[in-house]
């Protein structure tokens, strides 16, 4: 009960996975070393806060209730995009054009 600040940090270090951190108040309750990148689907779907009628997080509860949107009061939210991977497309497009300069 109250009002927390809850963050998920996540650190992007290659070969298309994520490490997560769980953070509440400010203090790490919870974290997963080794996740599956799942930004593939953010350009087919956008960032959801509060419903997901796309893609939900339980299948099993969507299934049973369907979307519903998160009951609490939200005060504000923030999406901060981090440092790319290592090996993040991106960054080889950066490095294909510097090549591709080489030989015009």
């Amino acid at each position: 009960p109250g009002a927390h600040e809850i963050a998920i940090e996540a650190v992007a270090p290659g070969g298309n996975r994520y490490q997560l951190r769980l953070v509440v108040d400010g203090a790490e309750t919870d974290s997963a070393p080794d996740v599956p990148m799942f930004a593939r689907l953010s350009p087919f779907e956008g960032i959801d806060v509060g419903i997901d009628r796309g893609s939900p997080v339980s299948w099993d509860i969507y299934e049973r209730h369907g979307p519903f949107p998160f009951s609490g009061a939200l005060h504000s939210v923030v999406y901060a995009p981090g440092e790319l991977a290592p090996d993040a497309p991106a960054r080889r497009l950066e490095e294909m054009r510097e090549i591709g300069t080489r030989y015009e």
